[in-house]
């Protein structure tokens, strides 16, 4: 990075001694990671670079997804910024790790941890429950080493609470709601033709702690709903008060999302609109805590949180942390989707601790259902699809790219396609490979403009979320701007700097939350022609009518956009663009995240061998919380043995 650019922002312009400045100038250390560790030193006495060095790659870290810096797997795994593997000089690593290790273990800026007994409390160091006395006052250690794991202190705490917290609902099975017989007579009739839907919903009503996770079409708002309705019309709390009930998701565009499907329902969970994580806890401008939290507990005896994929482990912890210790807590998602932009994959790591046989546990069987409830069954994406997804989900790649056929004849009528470009690496509409893509792509895109042209915002917005086109890089030529760029080209006969940017049916993102608006983080939409020659914004999903288009701030197009930005999204035609080359941005989540958005077809564009690449490469990311929770009540419940719940 120094001979491409000595001035980057991430290059430390301040002496470095010479191990941080290889690891800074080759982009793995960025100047944020080195001057965050050079003032944890500082603010503790610390004088030792190779400690440093540590708690730089403690902050590195967490950048990546991380809850903690694995030391003696850093010289393997490392990459720059960008993804790519560094030609790295060996010798600017520590020589001998142990020594590295017991350096870090020695430094006034790092607490030692033992190694933690199974079946321990899992509580924070620092955080025992509210009714226990606070232990004694320790000098600030912003670091934590826990065998060859180096913490940030911030990390340590977020995990370790999100499982004793776990813990404690895992021990106490029992929640504050009791359903009635009639209740269980609703679920049974609407649910009993799935097992496993069943069981989710027996388990949300009748115990503190539920993981409900499944792939798109497996029926998961559909078991919310009925969860809902069966918890507000059929359940009581202690003296018969009527229960209270809440639904949240990470984000705006989840929540209108759910709501709007919920409403569909026609049961009482129509009646409960969903909202975000933020504002159910209380998020306050410019304050690093919520509202709620231990000491002023969130007044709901029933919290139903979906997308929990795409929640942090830090969201993760204030929520627990909020949450009375009898309130039923329901969390669903799809545990095999890209997990949340900040570290943890909290998901995956509950359906792991939670769904794993508990070493403890009695022999005797029991009718009450498990922690973990799986939906398999799928109702809703052809069938191809969903064996291709699964092929893609269990690292099957082979299987995978049997199911594709090659450079059809007739792409359009092709439910899964691999579209192998003859000029990788050039811009889309360059490669005669890519035709009669294009041919598909203008064809649809057209019809958008139609509907747009004519004022016909409802046609138009269903026309705009027919095809779509995802991306695993935001730049470069396989990028979301280079094909943004080209479908606008296809579409209108003039230089780019001629095209008209609010045009009629140009597809656009909300990239910022605008609760006057209604409109959120994530929602998609489309400009249609208004009256006297304005442009208006109709957005998916939103109740009320158009919205005037100099209303709106943060928006951006979206004939293609990232994977990362479609989630919670569905489209009848998906085109996964990959890159070039092998990424390691390109994993088998990522591609599973970008098949499932697809309803009728998939058309991939890429070479065999890249597919195969990312179809064997999971996401790997380092946390501790399967462990740490222990798996202390755990009976996972398969869809053939649910019956008896």
């Amino acid at each position: 990075m120094t001979d491409l650019d000595p001035f980057h922002p991430d290059l430390v312009m301040a002496d470095l001694p010479a191990r941080l400045q290889a690891f800074n100038g080759a982009g793995v250390l960025s100047s944020a990671d080195i001057h965050t560790a050079r003032r944890l030193a500082r603010l503790t006495g610390c004088l030792d670079d190779d400690v440093v060095l540590g708690a730089a790659f403690a902050v590195r870290a967490t950048r990546f997804g991380h809850v903690f810096a694995q030391l003696d797997q850093l010289r393997d795994t490392v990459t720059d910024d960008d993804g790519r593997v560094t030609d790295l000089d060996p010798a600017a690593w520590p020589t001998d790790l142990e020594a590295w290790v017991g350096t870090i273990a020695a430094s006034p800026m790092v607490r030692v941890h033992p190694p933690e007994r199974p079946g321990g409390s899992g509580r924070p160091d620092p955080g025992p429950p509210r009714d226990e006395a606070p232990p004694r006052r320790q000098p600030a250690r912003p670091l934590h080493l826990d065998g060859r794991r180096l913490y940030l202190d911030r990390y340590w705490r977020y995990e370790h609470r999100v499982a004793g917290h776990i813990r404690e609902r895992l021990r106490e099975r029992d929640g504050a709601l009791t359903l009635d017989q009639q209740g269980r007579a609703v679920l049974q009739e609407r649910m009993g033709g799935d097992p496993a839907q069943h069981a989710a919903a027996l388990a949300a009503l009748s115990t503190s702690f539920t993981v409900i996770a499944g792939g798109p079409g497996t029926g998961k708002t559909w078991v919310i709903a009925q969860t809902v309705s069966a918890a507000a019309s059929h359940t009581s709390r202690a003296g018969g008060q009527p229960p209270r009930i809440a639904i949240a998701a990470p984000t705006g565009k989840a929540a209108a999302r759910l709501g709007e499907q919920l409403r569909d329902s026609g049961h009482a969970a129509a009646d409960i609109r969903p909202t975000t994580l933020h504002r159910l806890l209380g998020w306050r401008p410019n304050r690093t805590r919520f509202r709620h939290d231990a000491d002023n507990p969130l007044p709901f005896d029933l919290v139903v949180v979906d997308e929990v994929s795409m929640v942090s482990l830090a969201m993760l912890s204030s929520l627990l942390e909020a949450l009375e210790r009898q309130a039923h807590l329901v969390l669903v998602g799809d545990p095999d989707q890209l997990a949340a932009v900040e570290a943890g994959t909290v998901l995956g790591d509950l359906v792991v601790g939670a769904g794993s046989p508990r070493p403890d546990a009695a022999s005797e069987p029991t009718s009450q259902p498990g922690p973990v409830i799986k939906l398999e069954r799928g109702y809703r994406f052809d069938d191809r699809i969903k064996a291709f997804s699964w092929a893609v989900r269990d690292g099957d790649a082979e299987t995978a790219i049997a199911a594709l056929t090659v450079d059809p004849e007739d792409l359009a009528g092709q439910p899964l396609a691999l579209v192998v470009p003859e000029r990788p690496g050039e811009w889309p509409d360059r490669d005669p490979a890519l035709a009669d893509l294009r041919r598909v792509i203008t064809a649809e895109t057209t019809d958008v403009i139609r509907h747009a042209v004519a004022g016909d915002a409802a046609s138009a917005i269903t026309a705009a979320l027919t095809v779509k086109v995802l991306c695993a890089h935001r730049r470069g030529p396989e990028g979301v701007g280079v094909w943004n760029a080209t479908i606008e080209g296809w579409i209108h006969d003039l230089p780019s700097y001629r095209r008209p940017e609010w045009y009629p049916g140009r597809p656009v993102m909300i990239t910022g939350n605008d609760h006057d608006l209604g409109v959120y983080n994530g929602d998609l939409g489309v400009v249609v022609a208004g009256p006297n020659g304005s442009r208006q914004v109709v957005i998916d999903g939103r109740s009320g009518g158009p919205i005037e288009h100099r209303r709106l701030g943060d928006i951006q197009t979206v004939h293609a956009m990232t994977v990362h930005k479609s989630q919670g999204s569905q489209f009848n035609r998906v085109v996964v663009v990959l890159p070039a080359e092998p990424s390691p941005v390109l994993t088998r989540e990522l591609l599973y995240t970008a098949v499932t958005r697809a309803k009728q077809s998939v058309v991939i564009v890429g070479s065999p061998d890249v597919l195969a690449e990312a179809i064997n490469r999971p996401v790997s990311r380092a946390s501790a919380l399967p462990e740490r929770i222990g798996a202390l009540d755990s009976r996972t419940v398969a869809p053939a043995a649910s019956t008896s719940a």
